[in-house]
């Protein structure tokens, strides 16, 4: 099936999802239904299908215009009647959708201190990177949807040992939001954090499952908004408890 000239730009913005590259954009094209062709091919220009009348059927094709790939379609596409703000109902979760696509929600990287080791009965702390909240939008039929991906927790489960069973196996730390790093230049009295355990003896190694809860919801410029659940994030870190040896603290 060719695709015309005709066009309805949908720009996002954001960073791409999980590759933390430049900003795409999403262009969707529209055909009228060749009503001589027995299988509903293609026919012409569509033009702006949000300017046709309620009821109109065309087919719709979007692309990533960086790559050239086809992201949707050729589907059917009805022209819905206008909502608040001058946008058919039926193009709003597929701008929520193409929105989304864009938002970067990477996988947590975490932090330890003392790194790589820890002495038990020391308080050892729990972090990750900056995670800001992340954004993405798009635009057609006269609204722009705004999803916004808010970190909302995060949660730090120790795993088992394969060799020795301890008291800290299955430990849960959770932090609510951005967990607060431990900062060498300060002293130890001078700071404190909720993300913390203290490991029980004896020496072995362990890992430690970091998992970051982001709350998603979109907004729209007709008013309009809604929220679109939880995502979770898991990295898992190797880590080990060393006794009867000199840990370092420091929050590299």
């Amino acid at each position: 099936m060719s695709v015309g000239s005709s066009q309805s730009v949908i720009p996002t913005s954001g960073r791409n999802a999980h590759r933390g590259g430049g900003a795409s954009q999403i262009t969707c094209r529209f055909q009228t239904i060749n009503v001589a062709d027995p299988l509903g091919g293609a026919g012409g220009d569509a033009g702006n299908p949000y300017d046709l009348p309620v009821g109109t059927q065309t087919w719709r094709s979007c692309f990533n215009t960086a790559t050239g790939a086809r992201v949707e379609g050729p589907t059917l596409y009805t022209t819905a009647a206008p909502a608040a703000g001058g946008a058919a109902p039926s193009v709003i979760p597929q701008l929520i959708d193409m929105a989304l696509a864009n938002i970067d929600i990477d996988l947590p990287v975490p932090a330890f201190s003392p790194p790589g080791q820890t002495l038990p009965n020391l308080d050892t702390w729990f972090w990750t990177n900056d995670l800001p909240t992340q954004q993405a939008s798009a635009t057609a039929g006269g609204v722009t949807i705004t999803v916004a991906a808010k970190l909302a927790s995060t949660r730090f489960e120790i795993n088992p040992s394969t060799t020795v069973a301890s008291p800290d196996d299955r430990v849960i730390v959770t932090c609510t939001g951005a967990p607060k790093p431990y900062d060498p230049a300060k002293a130890e009295s001078a700071q404190t954090t909720d993300c913390k355990h203290r490991f029980s003896a004896p020496t072995r190694d362990l890992s430690v499952d970091t998992t970051v809860t982001w709350r998603l919801s979109w907004t729209a410029t007709n008013g309009t908004t809604g929220d679109l659940g939880t995502i979770d994030r898991t990295a898992t870190t190797p880590y080990r408890v060393q006794d009867k040896v000199t840990a370092i603290r420091n929050g590299t």
